[in-house]
């Protein structure tokens, strides 16, 4: 499987979803990732992101896709 890209979609707000954000950004810049990544502090930031990179996939994403899929992995059960 080819990875084209990572978000790390951190929904934590305020102070402490700043600082985690900010040392998960430094984690990933120190570890060299060898495909973009990027932090971000919701899903529509991250699918904005992600759509252009996953255009040269197999299947085809849309924003919408990649924020109904994040909502629904953090849905309460």
């Amino acid at each position: 499987m080819f990875r084209l890209g990572a978000a790390h979609v951190v929904l934590l707000g305020g102070f402490a979803g700043t600082a985690t954000r900010s040392f998960l950004s430094t984690a990933i810049l120190i570890g060299r990732p060898s495909i973009p990544t990027k932090v971000v502090g919701d899903a529509e930031s991250a699918a904005a992101w992600l759509t252009p990179l996953l255009s040269p996939g197999a299947e085809s994403w849309t924003r919408q896709a990649i924020v109904q899929l994040v909502n629904q992995a953090v849905r309460p059960r």
